[in-house]
């Protein structure tokens, strides 16, 4: 729902019990029929870490690899919605595009989790959501994520994209670690786009650079972005967009977390682009075409730089690595779902805050 101007551009969501229950109930044929695909789809033999599939398998891997992202991804989806019914969540606003921002009228931003539409129907995203640090001071340049979701974040409305990424880390999950909690909640500002319905290819998230682009600077101009230390994250789906606006902004991006991307897409870019940019790349040996895109870029970025990967099992970085510019962590499971072990590790958020871009975005 678009506000009017007559609450200038602001409107307050109210979640409705009953509405709650209703949906609540129709979930379980859903996760059945998701968990009865992701049984079909997943009786594979795990490859070893980094063992690469040979000529007379790509194709069959790559058609297999968009078939269970999808899958995969629609029963985490359900999952998370089920987790957040049973949560207390903050109430949520939506901003109008042209409204004026509220660290322009003296009234506080901090912690707030708004759904941003976009002002016209020509582009292909459609809106975003914003997350403010719980302690946003509009005197200070905070660090930015742009989160690039999975394959969910194409078609449907905006709403799809509210719960994902570290934004979930930040209000949804609870966790005792204060330093995890401080690190998601207040130490970055995070953008999460929303992808109109279109054809899969047209709409990567690469092809899309000139909009995230002025989505960027809209925040780095209204709500205190800094330009230089923007971090790429993204998965699935979202992995590859990474990969491939990290080929169109290597000088723009402070880094980058692709997890359990592809490199089997047209239109990417040079892989050997990324060899400048800080770059942890994740995912389970069991998923065979994502094991199979990490060796691609390795070598891409080895290739041209020489050995810098150090290879983990995990995603907590040794003491006397911590400055490390690339990583590779194999997790040794099944399964396309490496982001719940990538993004619930407070080393990830640790590594990425060291780090600034040499140009930045640019007014």
């Amino acid at each position: 729902m678009i506000p009017s101007s007559e609450n200038k551009g602001v409107h307050v969501t109210k979640r409705n019990k009953k509405i709650r229950m209703l949906t609540f109930g129709m979930l379980p044929f859903p996760m059945l029929l998701m968990l009865l695909l992701i049984h079909l789809t997943s009786s594979f033999k795990a490859p070893s870490a980094r063992r690469l599939i040979t000529s007379s398998q790509e194709e069959e891997s790559m058609e297999v690899s968009f078939r269970k992202d999808a899958v995969h991804e629609l029963f985490y989806f359900y999952r998370g919605l089920i987790n957040g019914l049973s949560h207390h969540h903050p109430v949520h606003e939506i901003l109008h595009h042209n409204s004026t921002p509220e660290c322009q009228t003296g009234i506080t931003m901090a912690g707030k989790h708004l759904l941003i539409p976009d002002s016209d129907d020509r582009g292909a995203i459609d809106g975003y959501w914003l997350y403010m640090p719980s302690q946003w001071d509009p005197a200070k340049k905070w660090p930015v994520i742009l989160f690039l979701q999975g394959i969910n974040a194409l078609g449907g409305t905006p709403e799809g994209s509210q719960k994902c990424g570290p934004v979930n880390y930040a209000l949804y999950c609870e966790n005792s670690d204060h330093q995890f909690k401080e690190l998601t909640g207040n130490r970055f500002i995070i953008i999460n786009p929303h992808l109109r319905k279109g054809d899969y290819l047209q709409r990567q998230w690469y092809n899309q650079a000139d909009e995230l682009e002025v989505i960027l600077k809209d925040i780095f101009s209204k709500y205190s972005g800094n330009s230089r230390k923007v971090y790429l994250v993204g998965l699935s789906f979202g992995g590859t967009g990474v990969l491939g606006l990290g080929t169109r902004w290597k000088e723009k991006i402070a880094a980058m977390v692709s997890i359990c991307g592809s490199t089997e897409r047209p239109g990417m870019g040079d892989l050997t682009l990324l060899a400048p940019i800080p770059l942890w790349i994740t995912a389970n040996t069991g998923d065979a075409a994502a094991m199979k895109s990490i060796e691609k870029v390795m070598q891409s970025i080895e290739k041209s730089q020489g050995k810098t990967f150090i290879e983990l099992q995990n995603i907590i970085l040794p003491a006397n690595n911590l400055n490390r510019t690339h990583i590779a962590s194999f997790f040794q499971q099944q399964g396309h779902n490496a982001w719940d072990q990538t993004l619930s590790s407070k080393d990830l958020y640790l590594w990425m805050l060291q780090f600034s871009s040499v140009t930045g975005f640019q007014p």
